[in-house]
């Protein structure tokens, strides 16, 4: 038995006697089976204009439902799963009339009634009744005379029968008939005994309902509604993952669970695991407050059945939803109200941030002017920066402002905001970072906060220097302070560590922001979503299923005026340590227990701990015949003055254990990730060739948004990440831990490199690379290459 804190959920798995649940019907697959073979798990919406129309939707829904499964098996016994509460009501009530309605034109028929009546309406449809059985997805552990008793619920209004308690039995419940009961006397209906003791109700219901599952195959149509709170059935969220197990294990149909939100506290309720595996599922959703759950649970970032256990039967397939209000309208007045919100918002803490300073150190040079400057004037004509917001440059160069913006002019698309640009001697030079303090301090102000943002476009030898001046010259007294540093954070494990040391001495964690501008790129922030809020490719990345992945970062020019910078760092420094191995860390990670910062970053440590660091013997060195850069080890993959320009990742997956078709060398699956030049996620797969012809064909699942969704513009990654640090989210910055593991894995392999007599492999300029390169993948990684397929963007 489980708990959480707040005492809201209890989970009881098995046998309260010990004994087992004595069968598993193929409807109800374990959660790894059912995701799997979910495609596009989507609730498929049914509108209504008003409260009749919802009653004439759900029971037309039901009707047509039953006759499918009817005509689809026409001896089998359906199993239908029936919900409590006031909603489904008035749906019992006409179902029942519909029976009736059924059972008085069958009279004097010869055999059951099959096809459809002349009229063509659902409630004409032919059913037969007396092949339904049903059973009760939960109940409050009240007597069954309770005027909030779901058994009482579905007797009168489905089964026209009244329930009362007979006291010469002790008070156990019986049932009698009204003048209008449901046709068919020996109705197959199973539900909690409520009249026995709450352990006896519980093992009797499970054995009860075990025996009914196991005589039909599992549950057909299921009617279920959803609380204001996202509660289904009576399984209340938020869930511990300790609890959410014990829903969804697949040895256990019946739980009690408990709730301190409602007077009722106890409950009996049957499992997600049993819900999930229903054949199709009837969500009945009815007024504004719980249209407003649904809404947040289609919206949610995270799309968590550990918030929304709904999630975990729609995502099984098979699902639909009658609203009223519709909730396509519904959901469309709400993005409404939440746009004008989220705009009020803004403004509102955009003028709760008072003012923001972002200073620039190494203003003249080739990084702010490319890279930081335009991010920050996109996003100032963006209208995501605050209205009291000033851009300061400081330079040791002596330039006139008109000069500096002649030098930044070219790389801006939008117009600009007013700039103030300062100069210095050094980066501690104290008499101009007094006179930059002057300046920040007669721009803000005194009245509200001063938060400042200090981008260091600095050699990293240069950073404690100029922090320790920044902290001691600079430092907002009122609002944040937040200090951005580019990479190289090092050369090897005991450089980083200094630099890191030295940060540390004068900043807190929360203040270092290190970028690593490849964590702003669109498909790597898309990584996260497309693992952890998509069933389907859940598992497709277990070590089970995948052969290899392949990581490549290719470049088709050379170094292009950056020999100096290479000759000392060279590409493992510049690409590998951080850009690459950030990309692994995301396609390799276990699910975060949340989207959070410290969450997320967790979890990449965890993977780069269980690294070793990186053997020479595994590993290739190449270089362009023209220079003296560029490596190409095995697995990550990069270099440059190669065949073409790109970044991507691919996961190649394992052969099929046995396949049954004639065609030889056959590649595998592959799901492809491109960063960049186009961005795209494709998956590789098999179907038969079209038309008359046998065999298979090598295609494509395009996953690509940018066409689709017809974006026109993707914003760079210095917008995105310097937004982040802005609104003080650290989920794409480096860790200090993260970083001394990244160095831990490289600084060996450097090391040997760097020794004498190291000779990289020759390739010549715009090839493929060294030769060798991909002979040795295969010894090492197996990686099949497809050489016939090529997969093109559409435009």
């Amino acid at each position: 038995m489980s708990k959480n804190p707040n005492n809201d959920f209890f989970l009881q798995s098995g046998n309260p006697e010990g004994g087992g649940v004595p069968f598993l019907p193929s409807a109800i697959a374990s959660p790894s089976e059912r995701r799997l073979r979910v495609a596009h798990p989507v609730a498929v919406s049914v509108a209504c204009q008003s409260s009749e129309d919802f009653e004439a939707q759900s029971l037309d829904l039901v009707l047509r439902s039953l006759r499918t499964f009817q005509d689809a098996n026409p001896f089998k016994q359906l199993v239908v799963g029936l919900s409590g509460g006031s909603t489904p009501g008035p749906l019992y009530a006409a179902l029942r009339q519909t029976a009736i309605a059924h059972a008085e034109r069958d009279k004097g028929q010869n055999s059951p009634a099959s096809g459809q009546h002349s009229s063509g309406a659902s409630s004409h449809l032919a059913i037969d009744f007396s092949r339904v059985s049903f059973f009760l997805v939960d109940e409050r552990y009240v007597p069954p005379t309770h005027p909030k008793s779901n058994v009482r619920l579905v007797m009168e209004e489905l089964f026209g029968q009244e329930v009362w308690s007979d006291q010469e039995a002790g008070g156990a419940m019986s049932f009698r008939p009204t003048a209008y009961s449901w046709p068919h006397p020996d109705f197959d209906f199973s539900f909690p005994d409520t009249s026995l003791p709450l352990e006896q109700c519980i093992k009797k219901y499970r054995e009860s309902l075990s025996n009914l599952l196991w005589r039909h195959g599992g549950v057909d149509l299921l009617l279920l509604g959803m609380g204001d709170d996202g509660h289904i059935a009576s399984i209340f969220p938020p869930l511990s993952t300790t609890q959410y197990e014990a829903a969804t294990c697949p040895s256990t149909i019946v739980v009690h669970s408990t709730t301190d939100r409602f007077d009722v506290h106890d409950r009996i309720s049957v499992t997600l695991q049993l819900l999930a595996g229903a054949s199709r599922k009837v969500f009945l959703i009815k007024g504004e407050s719980k249209l407003d759950t649904w809404f947040r649970m289609e919206s949610s970032p995270e799309q968590s059945p550990l918030m929304f256990p709904a999630i975990e039967v729609i995502n099984s397939g098979g699902s639909y939803v009658v609203s009223f209000p519709s909730i396509d309208d519904f959901s469309r007045r709400r993005r409404n109200a939440n746009r004008l919100q989220l705009r009020t918002q803004s403004t509102l803490s955009m003028r709760e941030m008072h003012h923001l300073s972002v200073i620039v150190f190494g203003a003249s040079g080739d990084l702010a002017k490319r890279k930081t400057y335009p991010a920050l004037f996109s996003l100032f004509c963006e209208g995501l920066l605050p209205p009291n917001v000033h851009i300061v440059g400081f330079a040791r160069s002596k330039l006139e402002l008109g000069e500096f913006w002649r030098q930044i002019a070219e790389h801006l698309t939008y117009g600009i905001v007013h700039l103030l640009l300062t100069s210095g001697d050094g980066y501690d030079d104290e008499v101009a970072l007094k006179k930059l303090s002057h300046h920040l301090d007669t721009l803000e102000g005194l009245e509200g906060k001063n938060n400042r943002l200090f981008y260091l476009a600095l050699p990293p030898q240069l950073f404690a220097l100029n922090v320790r001046s920044i902290r001691k010259h600079c430092w907002a007294l009122k609002g944040w302070n937040r200090v951005v540093v580019e990479k190289p954070f090092g050369r090897d494990s005991e450089s980083s560590e200094k630099l890191s040391n030295e940060l540390m001495e004068v900043l807190q964690e929360k203040e270092i922001y290190r970028i690593d501008h490849y964590l702003g790129k669109e498909m790597t922030l898309s990584i996260i979503a497309l693992r952890f809020a998509n069933v389907a490719f859940k598992h497709l990345f277990h070590r089970h299923n995948v052969r290899c992945v392949r990581i490549t970062f290719k470049e088709d020019i050379g170094t292009k005026g950056r020999g100096g910078y290479f000759n000392s760092y060279g590409i493992i420094r510049d690409v590998m340590q951080n850009h690459m191995l950030q990309l692994l860390t995301l396609i390799a990670m276990e699910p975060p227990a949340s989207l959070s910062d410290e969450d997320v970053r967790d979890e990449k440590v965890k993977v780069l701990k269980q690294m070793p660091p990186i053997k020479m013997e595994e590993t290739i060195l190449g270089q362009y015949t023209a220079s003296l850069d560029g490596t190409q080890p095995g697995y990550l993959d990069a270099g440059k003055a190669l065949e073409k320009r790109c970044t991507e990742i691919r996961i190649q997956l394992r052969p099929i254990a046995q396949s049954f078709y004639p065609e030889e060398d056959l590649s595998e699956n592959e799901l492809v990730i491109i960063v960049q030049p186009r961005e795209a996620i494709y998956l590789k797969f098999y179907t038969k060739k079209p038309g008359l012809a046998s065999g298979l064909q090598l295609t494509e699942l395009d996953l690509s948004v940018m066409d689709r969704l017809q974006v026109d513009r993707l914003p760079d990654a210095y917008e995105r990440l310097l937004l982040d640090v802005i609104k003080g989210d650290r989920q794409n910055f480096v860790r200090t831990d993260e970083l001394r593991e990244a160095w831990r894995i490289f600084t060996p392999l450097l090391r040997q490199i760097d020794e004498p007599g190291v000779k990289p492999e020759p390739y010549p300029y715009g090839s493929h690379g060294p030769e060798s390169a991909y002979s040795f993948i295969q010894r090492f990684y197996s990686y099949h290459k497809e050489a016939r397929y090529q997969w093109h963007a559409k435009h």
